[in-house]
């Protein structure tokens, strides 16, 4: 996903904890490339005694089939921090409906765009998931999640970037592992061949595959 969307609620949900909220807008201010990033501005809040956090989410529904990640190594996200140094989680749902997160507790303190590269054996069960094999099953992702986590109770507000979500891997399967409106415009852009978008392509040996929607 290159986020190149004047309306980011077309691709993302917010979810809130406690009194927490988040807005999401498009930004041409701060971007990694192209036109757009994608601007989080959120107010961490809570009346418990433990951090809380806030996300956007996307997710398959209706006609909408899960995506398949199979051959996946890395996740990379290009982020820039707001400076208070709360944490980025990338998490998904898998096949079986494990939630899988990884937390990155430093890229959030950086005032420019950091590539935060984040290997499959790095995501661990997320607290609270669902327990069923124990394993992470790429072959039927439902949902993806960027977040926001607090590393304390204390109220922290900020404004954090995201651009270029991508997969890199082996023998992934472009077609399979963007939601439905990226497929499409694959389709139509490069009905067959090698795809091309977003910087697609084969790089020292592994294939790297950019989630991008459409604008």
């Amino acid at each position: 996903d290159s986020f190149e969307r004047s309306d980011p609620y077309r691709m993302y949900t917010p979810f809130l904890n406690d009194k927490s909220t988040l807005d999401l807008k498009p930004s041409r201010q701060y971007r990694a490339d192209e036109s757009y990033s994608m601007e989080l501005s959120y107010l961490l809040s809570t009346p418990r005694a433990t951090p809380t956090s806030v996300s956007a989410f996307h997710e398959s529904r209706g006609d909408d089939a899960p995506l398949d990640w199979t051959g996946t190594t890395h996740v990379e996200l290009a982020v820039r921090g707001a400076g208070q140094g709360n944490v980025l989680r990338f998490a998904f749902k898998d096949a079986d409906g494990e939630t899988w997160a990884y937390d990155d507790r430093q890229v959030l303190y950086a005032s420019e765009f950091r590539n935060v590269r984040m290997p499959l054996s790095g995501f661990r069960l997320a607290t609270g998931s669902a327990r069923k094999n124990g394993a992470v099953d790429l072959g039927g992702v439902t949902r993806f999640e960027i977040h926001v986590v607090g590393r304390d109770n204390q109220d922290s507000r900020g404004t954090i970037y995201v651009d270029r979500l991508s997969l890199l891997g082996a023998g992934l399967k472009y077609d399979q592992a963007a939601p439905r409106g990226v497929r499409e415009l694959v389709r139509l852009d490069r009905p067959q061949g090698n795809v091309d978008f977003g910087g697609v392509g084969e790089v020292e040996g592994e294939v790297v595959g950019a989630l991008r929607p459409d604008a």
